[in-house]
């Protein structure tokens, strides 16, 4: 299954670096989080995060076996509403197929 994250160029250019990592605070991907959950945002499609006018218009791509991230997809209430699938994803998990290290740009 191929996933996207989409981030800022500066953000972009240190995962490019050091590969992912948790984050430390409780946002992912313009979403706060349940103090439970920990990883990063990816969703099945690549998107413009226009929710924090973050500037985040760049991204990658990973091909990941759905059997590994299907316990990690987010299925509340809200996510019923949206026409795209979204997971929170630890960091250790997805850098093992963080192969393809290209930065994509959305606005391209």
């Amino acid at each position: 299954m191929l996933i996207f994250h989409t981030t800022t160029s500066e953000n972009a250019e240190q995962i490019r670096l050091n590969g992912f990592e948790d984050p430390k605070e409780k946002v992912v991907g313009g979403h706060v989080c349940a103090p439970t959950e920990e990883g990063t945002y990816f969703a099945d499609q690549a998107m413009i995060d226009n929710s924090l006018d973050s500037g985040a218009s760049f991204y990658f791509q990973i091909e990941i076996p759905e059997n590994i991230i299907e316990e990690y997809e987010e299925t509340d209430e809200a996510n019923e509403t949206v026409c795209y699938r979204e997971w929170v994803i630890p960091a250790e998990i997805v850098n093992e197929y963080f192969i393809d290290k290209n930065i994509y740009n959305l606005e391209e």
